[in-house]
């Protein structure tokens, strides 16, 4: 996935989530980005945000990373 500099913001976002996720948080990875994604479609379906939410959320491949991976220590 290549993220324009609007997407760049929300990735670290996506990240420290991702992370909490991780260690136990309240809800699952999916369930948050599930959330964030019907927020920001509130304003526009196609804004920058519900774009990369619906994008995380339709890759299998970076959920599992995600969900399972080695994320960076320094977010």
């Amino acid at each position: 996935m290549v993220l324009n500099l609007g997407e760049r913001s929300k990735y670290p976002s996506i990240l420290r989530h991702a992370k909490r996720a991780q260690a136990g948080g309240k809800l699952n990875l999916q369930d948050k980005l599930e959330l964030l994604l019907d927020d920001s479609s509130e304003n526009s379906i196609n804004s920058w945000e519900a774009v990369l939410y619906r994008s995380v959320l339709h890759d299998e491949d970076l959920l599992d990373y995600l969900e399972n991976g080695d994320l960076p220590e320094s977010i």
